[in-house]
C-alpha cells in the first residue's frame, strides 16, 4: 500500500508543531525552575536532588558523579555531573531511559547511551546547567523521548 503524500505531509506538520510546543515548554519550565531554585547560577547536587525528587517522585533516581554513574538508566531519570566524586564538579547532565542531554549541545561518548540533538541551549557563560537539566527532564516527562530529543 502506497501511503497518501497529504498524511505524511500532516504527520510532518504535526511532528513540527509538538517540537514547537517542546521548545516553548522546555524554555517555560527553565524560567521556572529556576525561580525555585531562586538564581540561574550554579546548582548544587542536593538542590538538584531535592527537587528532581518533587518533580518525578520514584522515576528520579538522584544526582550522580560520573564514576558512579549507573549502567543503565532504563525507565528513570537522573541527573550526572561530568567529573568523578572526588573532583569539584564541572557541568551537569540529565540522563532519560538511556538518553543523555548536555545543554552545550556536545556529544559526550558515553557507552550505552543515546545523545540528544547537538544544538546548544546554554551559552558558554551561563552557569545554568543544573536547572536546564531539570527542565529537559519535565520536557521528557510531559511529551515523551522524541520531542526531548529534539530539544
Amino acid at each position: 500500500m502506497v501511503k497518501s503524500p497529504n498524511k505524511s505531509k500532516a504527520r510532518r506538520a504535526s511532528r513540527a508543531s509538538e517540537n514547537a510546543s517542546a521548545n516553548r515548554a522546555y524554555n517555560g519550565y527553565v524560567q521556572d525552575i529556576t525561580s525555585i531554585v531562586g538564581h540561574d547560577k550554579v546548582t548544587y547536587n542536593t538542590t538538584l536532588g531535592r527537587i528532581g525528587r518533587v518533580l518525578f517522585g520514584r522515576l528520579f533516581l538522584g544526582v550522580v558523579a560520573r564514576d558512579e554513574l549507573p549502567a543503565s538508566t532504563d525507565k528513570k531519570y537522573l541527573i550526572c555531573n561530568l567529573d568523578n566524586r572526588d573532583m569539584p564538579g564541572s557541568h551537569w547532565i540529565a540522563i532519560a531511559d538511556n538518553i543523555i542531554y548536555d545543554s552545550f549541545g556536545r556529544d559526550l561518548g558515553f557507552d550505552g547511551y543515546v545523545q540528544t540533538e547537538d544544538d546548544a541551549e546554554q551559552h558558554v557563560r551561563e552557569d545554568n546547567c543544573g536547572q536546564r537539566c531539570l527542565a529537559w527532564l519535565c520536557v521528557y516527562h510531559s511529551f515523551g523521548p522524541i520531542a526531548a530529543m529534539q530539544i
